[in-house]
């Protein structure tokens, strides 16, 4: 409550991920709390997987309640595997459900190896138990980090370009039960998602667009 914490609060858990990792903005939900963890490529220092990547949830307390890992068909923090990079968004939650955005961009030698291999995937999962309901995935896309949102029934997420990272990126529109509704090329790197009232907001890296029914 907020009465307990007017004071200099104590440290009450945490968890180390190893070099490598990295954390977006965790989702706090009734039960628990749950964190999106990254890896990044490595830059010459040796590394151990501590916490493998994926979204956790954890219980008030601390505890690990379960995981949801990357597709079986990628690298899953494997240490000899130091080029690629996993990302992870922040999940949104609504209505029990859950929806995160992870992408995987290998570590090619050119641009043409890397965007051919890569890959995004939407998914939705069971905010209780992390069973994942279905999922879309994306080829030749990855890189986003944004968080996806969801409003009336519909889950907006974008999908990072490989090729021209800070010059494009891609919207998309799917219901909640993982069908497509709709796609927009957008003219550069979205940073940022969020609806108000009949509105979608698109922070892009040197803009803010929004965009309502036709």
């Amino acid at each position: 409550t907020v009465d307990s914490i007017q004071q200099v609060p104590n440290d009450q858990w945490g968890f180390d991920l190893g070099y490598r990792q990295r954390l977006h903005p965790p989702t706090v939900v009734d039960n628990g709390t749950l964190v999106p963890v990254s890896q990044g490529p490595a830059t010459g220092v040796e590394w151990q997987a501590v916490v493998q990547p994926g979204l956790h949830a954890y219980n008030p307390d601390g505890t690990h309640r379960w995981r949801l890992p990357f597709p079986a068909a990628w690298t899953d923090g494997n240490p000899t595997d130091t080029k690629s990079e996993y990302a992870v968004s922040t999940p949104a939650v609504g209505d029990g459900m859950g929806y995160v955005l992870s992408s995987w961009i290998a570590g090619g030698e050119t641009t043409e190896q890397r965007s051919t291999t890569s890959c995004a995937a939407l998914r939705a999962f069971d905010v209780a138990s992390g069973t994942e309901r279905w999922r879309v995935s994306f080829p030749g896309y990855g890189g986003s980090r944004v968080s996806p949102v969801v409003a009336d029934g519909r889950v907006y997420s974008v999908l990072g370009s490989v090729e021209q990272p800070d010059q494009s990126s891609r919207l998309v529109a799917h219901d909640r039960g993982g069908e497509h509704l709709w796609r927009l090329d957008l003219p550069a790197r979205a940073l940022h998602l969020a609806v108000v009232g009949e509105l979608l907001y698109v922070t892009l890296r040197d803009r803010v667009v929004a965009y309502g029914p036709q």
